[in-house]
Parts: C-alpha cells; sequence; structure tokens
C-alpha cells in the first residue's frame, strides 16, 4: 500500500516536471535580489544575503491519532519538496527549518541550523520529511511537525511540493504545488 502512496505522488511529481519542461526557457525571469534589501534588524540570514533568492515551502509531517492536535483531522501526512536545478553548473542551496507550534501555545517554534546542499546541473534534490526530520530538527520525536522550509539560492531553481493526507493504509488527497520565490 506505501508503494501505492508513493508511486501515485512521484507520477504527480513527473507530470508537473513534465508540464514544466515543456517550456523552452527555464529562466522565466524571476527577479534578480529578492530578499536582498534591508531587514531593519530581522536578524533573517537570507535577505541580508545579496543575490539570493529565497523560497518558502511549508510542510506538515506525521500522524495525528484521534484528532489530539486541533484543528488537524486525524490522519497520516506527508511532504515531499524537489528541488531542481535547471542550470549548466553545480549549484548551492541553503536551508533552514522554523517550525510552527499548535494553535494555543502562546509561543514560536523552533529555527534549525542552516543547512547546505549542492545540486549539479539538471539534477533535483529531495527534502521529505523523513529529511526535515532527521537532518533539521534532530529526530524529533513529536508525531506531527508543521513549519516552513526556507531554500535560498544565487540563482532560481524549480521548487514543487507533493502534500498527501490520508489513513495510515491510503491516500486520501494529494496536492503538487510549484513553489515561487517571495
Amino acid at each position: 500500500m506505501i508503494r501505492q502512496i508513493w508511486r501515485g505522488a512521484l507520477v504527480s511529481l513527473l507530470t508537473a516536471f513534465l508540464l514544466l519542461s515543456a517550456c523552452d526557457n527555464w529562466d522565466i525571469g524571476w527577479p534578480k535580489n529578492i530578499g536582498s534589501g534591508s531587514t531593519s534588524g530581522s536578524g533573517d540570514a537570507f535577505a541580508q544575503t545579496a543575490g539570493s533568492i529565497e523560497y518558502l515551502v511549508v510542510f506538515t509531517c506525521g500522524s495525528n491519532p484521534a484528532g489530539l492536535q486541533d484543528p488537524v483531522v486525524p490522519g497520516q501526512y506527508g511532504t515531499m519538496i524537489n528541488i531542481y536545478n535547471p542550470r549548466n553548473n553545480t549549484i548551492s542551496v541553503t536551508m533552514r527549518v522554523s517550525l510552527s507550534i499548535p494553535p494555543g501555545a502562546a509561543s514560536t517554534g523552533d529555527i534549525s541550523g542552516f543547512i547546505t546542499r549542492n545540486i549539479s546541473s539538471n539534477r533535483a534534490l529531495e527534502e521529505d520529511c523523513d529529511t526535515i526530520r532527521s537532518d533539521f530538527v534532530g529526530g524529533s520525536s513529536s508525531s506531527l511537525l508543521s513549519g516552513f522550509l526556507s531554500v535560498s539560492s544565487s540563482t532560481p531553481v524549480e521548487i514543487v511540493a507533493t502534500y498527501t493526507a490520508g489513513r495510515v493504509d491510503s491516500v486520501n488527497s494529494i496536492h503538487v504545488e510549484r513553489i515561487l520565490p517571495r
């Protein structure tokens, strides 16, 4: 059953990439230097990097048995974030996670350290619930994680997020979304 879930997600992802690859020109004119303006002391390291482009991808990972984290309905949630380098050279992307706290907690979530990954020419990298949990939040034992993955690159990349939700044995919902720069 898990293979069917991932096979369906993969088919949706490949369909999204095929639609994107139908374009003759991958560089669709995204503005350069997004997020490089003054931060007024906000401490946002991405915004302070001249020439960087930032993408924010929301994620929900794990399970919510018996509706323990209201308003999230009981079920199993997954997120796959695929980052594609359409360039003819290797690029680096810098990422971090900002966790959300359930409503009513009256505080903000933790922020991970920065992780830099290289992506070769015309290759893709996947960040998913397993890598978010292990690489960014230290193997958190929380049954449900929610937050944002911030991705920063000096050149435009293509990011497609695939979201699934359902019971443990089936997918009831799948959504594929192209992520645009901030």
